[in-house]
């Protein structure tokens, strides 16, 4: 609950910031549309005063725009139609337009037009280049200049391409507001990602601490009994019932010392503190050793089948066969009352390969993926803790680190309901 409370947080402050960065570039984009707008209106200003002191120059000599542009009785543009018999020259009004416009940094062809305002038509245009439409999206029309006493017309300046000079104004903004907007998402995404990770490590730590507590308390429950009945002296008279408490004591606390020596030992691994002392190895020796001990154990009808067509492997020994009895192991608990395990070694592609085959409830497709992740255990073993199957999902991940320590690796072969196949690849010793 906590976690989903930091992730809406985290979007809904995600989203504001973005919101806000889009308000603040469509504000800065419109000032600076305004800027150009107002330098525009200048521009139509100054060329229309250049037109009309030359019309006026030819209407009466010596007569100037300050003294008569906009006194006339009638309306501006008719007296100017009387003095050169035309309107505004809109091409030359464009023309003078363009190297101001460049003195100034604005580099956009020009069109100026006449508009009635009522009937919303435009009367007359200047060329410019291409002739086409003009794109209201991304050209920039100054404000009207009336040309008669009524206000029924009026000349517009436009910048064709007016968007270009705003954007290669802001494009440090842009650029800027845009590196930080990614950084910031990232940012954010990783910090989903790490409460999404701190969330499943919790979730692991939960379910090794039930784990590891469910499963140490049968074996603890086992030694103190068997440790109370040892000494209250009610076996005394019995030397082979005795015997047996000690061989149960014994083997529970041995299995105890084997988790946590399981543990530190993969912890050691992952942290690269571990040592591998690598010799030529006799795997026939270890793998005798260990099928000695299941047949003494008897704790299931267990027929182990060999074919090693080669005899040693280079590798630490005991991690060699602490990680086969890993394997062994998985086959007698994940298997059914009749265990078949095959155990066969070759030589292939400079590897040396020991494999170990069950006839167990196999491993599906998903599960294969997670089972030698620390901690994980098949969703399929899950299921099968009620058939007494115990253990902290550590031992297939303790045969990956080993065999990453030796530079090699561990694959699985498996059909659910039918059989498991590990496969153990050992490099072989490189020749000089």
């Amino acid at each position: 609950m906590k976690n989903t409370k930091y992730k809406i947080f985290s979007i809904v402050s995600l989203v504001a910031v973005l919101v806000l960065q889009l308000f603040w570039i469509y504000n800065m984009y419109g000032m600076r549309v305004e800027e150009l707008r107002k330098e525009c209106d200048n521009v139509l200003g100054y060329t229309m005063s250049k037109d009309v002191e030359k019309r006026l120059a030819y209407y009466k000599k010596g007569l100037n725009i300050e003294t008569a542009g906009y006194n006339f009785t009638e309306s501006l543009y008719d007296a100017l139609g009387k003095a050169a018999n035309k309107g505004f020259d809109l091409d030359t009004m464009r023309t003078n337009a363009l190297p101001i416009l460049k003195d100034k940094g604005i580099f956009s062809d020009v069109l100026i037009y006449r508009k009635n305002l009522k009937s919303d038509k435009i009367i007359e245009q200047s060329v410019h280049r291409g002739n086409s439409a003009i794109s209201p999206i991304r050209s920039i029309t100054s404000n009207p200049v009336y040309i008669d006493r009524n206000n029924n017309e009026a000349l517009f300046l436009v910048l064709v391409n007016g968007y270009r000079y705003v954007i290669g104004k802001m494009w440090l903004i842009i650029l800027t507001t845009i590196l930080t907007c990614t950084a910031m998402v990232s940012g954010i995404i990783e910090q989903l990602k790490i409460i999404e990770q701190q969330k499943a490590l919790a979730d692991i730590r939960n379910d090794f601490s039930y784990a590891m507590v469910h499963d140490m308390k049968s074996p603890l429950s086992s030694i103190i009994m068997g440790c109370n009945f040892l000494k209250s002296g009610k076996l005394d008279n019995k030397p082979d019932l005795k015997e047996q408490y000690f061989k149960i004591v014994e083997s529970e606390a041995n299995h105890l010392l084997s988790l946590v020596n399981k543990l530190l030992t993969i912890s050691k691994l992952e942290n690269k503190k571990m040592m591998i002392n690598k010799t030529v190895t006799d795997i026939e020796k270890i793998i005798s050793t260990i099928i000695e001990n299941y047949n003494a154990k008897k704790v299931k009808d267990i027929t182990f089948v060999t074919d090693l067509k080669t005899t040693t492997a280079y590798a630490d020994e005991n991690y060699l066969a602490e990680t086969i009895n890993n394997l062994v192991d998985n086959a007698v608990k994940y298997s059914g009352d009749a265990v078949k395990i095959e155990i066969s070694s070759l030589e292939k592609d400079n590897n040396t390969i020991i494999k170990v085959r069950d006839n167990g409830i196999g491993i599906s497709k998903s599960d294969q993926k997670i089972i030698f992740d620390k901690f994980e255990r098949s969703a399929v073993h899950e299921r099968n803790r009620k058939d007494g199957v115990s253990g902290f999902g550590l031992g297939l991940n303790y045969v990956y680190q080993v065999m990453k320590a030796h530079g090699g690796r561990v694959t699985v072969n498996s059909e659910y309901g039918k059989y498991s196949e590990f496969s153990l690849y050992l490099p072989k010793i490189k020749k000089v």
